[in-house]
């Protein structure tokens, strides 16, 4: 008899699985990955890195795909810990309850293939829709100049499940952004020129 599935190890793979790959060109993209005291899923272009409950889950070790856990030795996975910017990564702004709530309703409300970006700048926080550059200022207070992908952004938002403000951290505006809450860290990949 298969051993059952405990409503977290559910979650902890539902809530990774949307971080995978969906190129099987890119396998090692494909797949989540569980450690000791954490789980991650990277598509390349963002990844969310869970922190594992002491051993409630009953979930071994290994690399997950459509939640089957892969015969040893398994892919080759990313490094990760490459990629994570420190803890200690300088606070660039701020995202506020308001904003994220603006966000969430204005990107839900995009149909599919239309691209989104969010520009955070010396002009305050600002929407880009589409190829018109349609723009919709949701903050009108400066902050430090990064651009990301909206869908990107709150995937990772509602994938920490974070209620109320969050801070995000980077080094370079051309590097990896860091957003942290309770324990749990999601990574977005900015857009450069």
């Amino acid at each position: 008899m298969a051993p059952r599935k405990s409503k977290h190890l559910l979650s902890l793979l539902a809530r990774l699985q949307p971080f995978t790959a969906a190129d099987p060109t890119r396998l090692s993209l494909c797949y989540v990955c569980v450690e000791e005291t954490r789980a991650w899923a990277t598509d390349g272009h963002r990844a969310l890195i869970l922190r594992r409950r002491d051993g409630d889950d009953g979930l071994a070790e290994g690399c997950y795909l459509d939640g089957v856990r892969a015969a040893a030795p398994g892919p080759t996975m990313p490094q990760i810990d490459a990629v994570i910017p420190p803890a200690e990564t300088p606070v660039r702004f701020t995202l506020g309850a308001p904003l994220i709530r603006d966000l969430r309703e204005l990107v839900a409300a995009l149909r599919p293939k239309v691209q989104a970006t969010v520009r955070f700048g010396k002009t305050g926080t600002v929407l880009l829709i589409g190829d018109r550059k349609f723009a919709v200022v949701l903050d009108p207070t400066p902050s430090s100049k990064i651009v990301v992908n909206a869908r990107y952004l709150i995937d990772a938002l509602d994938a920490l499940s974070s209620s109320g403000s969050l801070d995000v951290k980077f080094g370079d505006p051309c590097g990896p952004i860091r957003m942290d809450w309770i324990g749990n860290t999601a990574i977005v990949m900015p857009l450069c020129a």
